[in-house]
């Protein structure tokens, strides 16, 4: 299985809506998309989870104010059947690179 991110688009919206329609998400998580989408990149950085090429779930790295070192890390692994096969952990290990290139160095969520 063959894990990537990718920027969230807009066109991922009804995706995360139907993931969302479920009622899954709002059992266990205080949220599934990040609190504020029009963040500037200094501020967010919202993906789209791939799995050998399809749409697996979201994920998100978003910071208060862009002067904080600390960003907060949220994740959706959006259907079901997808859960329990290490996309999650995959993505958030990709995701702490990609903290890594940008300078910021501590996550918390």
């Amino acid at each position: 299985m063959r894990v990537a991110l990718r920027p969230f688009l807009t066109t991922d919206l009804p995706t995360l809506d139907a993931w969302a329609a479920t009622g899954e998400p709002g059992s266990h998580m205080s949220r599934w998309k990040p609190r504020s989408q029009d963040s500037g990149p200094d501020r967010l950085r919202w993906c789209m989870i791939l799995s050998d090429g399809r749409d697996a779930g979201t994920l998100w790295l978003e910071k208060e104010n862009a002067a904080e070192d600390m960003a907060t890390l949220g994740i959706l692994i959006g259907d079901v059947a997808w859960r329990g096969n290490g996309i999650g952990r995959q993505a958030i290990l990709l995701a702490l690179d990609e903290v890594r290139d940008v300078g910021r160095t501590t996550t918390s969520g």
